[in-house]
């Protein structure tokens, strides 16, 4: 009986080489010294594809657009590098985060930067409810850039307006006054004593001298809670208890603080409180439309009232109001 033959190199094989695959020892040791190269050859294609895919997808849609020969490359691409649809989503994800962070990098987001930033979600197929908080983000930071740059809405409005007068936004809002939460009492034998300044440290002890005085805790809270609705004449806060209008001739100026929005109205010592649900866009589109109602105010020269000579020296003419939202 003819003894078996190496397939590969035609030499005589010995029982254990038969046992072990039909090849002898060298050829087994060359199939396995390939099949290894091999396997790191298509590790490192692997890995060279997947690192290459968000760089190719970057480069692809610097224009913010894909055509059908990108698509079809980054197909490709893909299926080398064997990425899953999870992979390529979460690619995608961060690509798009990126582009986002440098558009709104300077708090400023442009209709152009806006528009790029809807096109890049639409080539990369990402859903609305994928990026939900992100596209709140950006509505809002869009909304803001408007108001700064002077691009009020014009919006409906139930409110009775003047004429020539628009409602630009209407919102809930509540009314804030300061109220008392808590009252203290409290023993003070030494420094809040009204005696101290007319009596040694030494003598009050001595004489156990002490005195008792009431301490208030206060803070913000909401008395009435209504609509605020904004316009190019005023701003106006329709509550359940209580309505006011603020016009911007008297408004002195809008500030932020704390979770409520403070409003300076001349000839009232207390400012009004308002807090929204959203102080920083409210208070902004306040100040911008109070900035453009006065710089749409004709100039009047107001005349000189007559003095006596003996008060020419200190004539400084009419004063005014400084409003720091002109």
């Amino acid at each position: 009986m003819p003894s078996a033959m190496c397939p590969d190199c035609g030499k005589p094989l010995g029982f254990l080489d038969r046992l072990a695959g039909g090849r002898c020892g060298t050829c087994r040791k060359r199939r396995e010294t390939e099949a290894k190269e091999e396997q790191e050859r298509r590790k490192a294609v692997i890995h060279e594809a997947r690192t290459a895919f968000p760089a190719r997808l970057r480069q692809a849609l610097s224009d913010g657009r894909l055509d059908q020969f990108e698509k079809a490359e980054l197909d490709e691409l893909a299926a080398t590098g064997m990425l899953s649809p999870l992979e390529v989503k979460r690619m995608s994800l961060a690509l798009y985060d990126e582009a986002r962070k440098n558009a709104i990098g300077d708090r400023i987001l442009t209709q152009e930067e806006y528009d790029y930033l809807s096109h890049l979600q639409a080539e990369l197929g990402i859903a609305d409810a994928e990026i939900s908080r992100n596209l709140r983000e950006l509505t809002r930071l869009r909304l803001l850039t408007e108001i700064q740059q002077g691009e009020l809405p014009a919006i409906e409005t139930t409110a009775i307006l003047k004429k020539g007068e628009d409602c630009h936004l209407e919102c809930p809002a509540e009314l804030l006054e300061e109220r008392t939460v808590s009252r203290t009492m409290v023993a003070d034998s030494t420094s809040h004593n009204k005696f101290r300044s007319s009596m040694s440290e030494s003598l009050m002890k001595s004489l156990n001298v002490t005195t008792i005085y009431e301490t208030h805790d206060k803070q913000l809270m909401a008395v009435d809670r209504g609509t605020l609705t904004i316009t190019s004449h005023r701003c106006i806060f329709s509550g359940e208890r209580e309505s006011f209008p603020v016009s911007y001739d008297k408004l002195l100026s809008v500030g932020i603080a704390k979770d409520c929005i403070r409003l300076a109205v001349e000839g009232r010592k207390a400012v009004r409180v308002l807090s929204t649900e959203d102080d920083e866009v409210v208070a902004a589109m306040i100040s911008r439309a109070s900035r453009t109602y006065h710089e749409e105010q004709p100039v009047v020269a107001k005349p000189r009232r007559r003095i006596a000579s003996s008060e020419a020296a200190n004539d400084s003419g009419w004063t005014g109001i400084s409003r720091s939202m002109r």
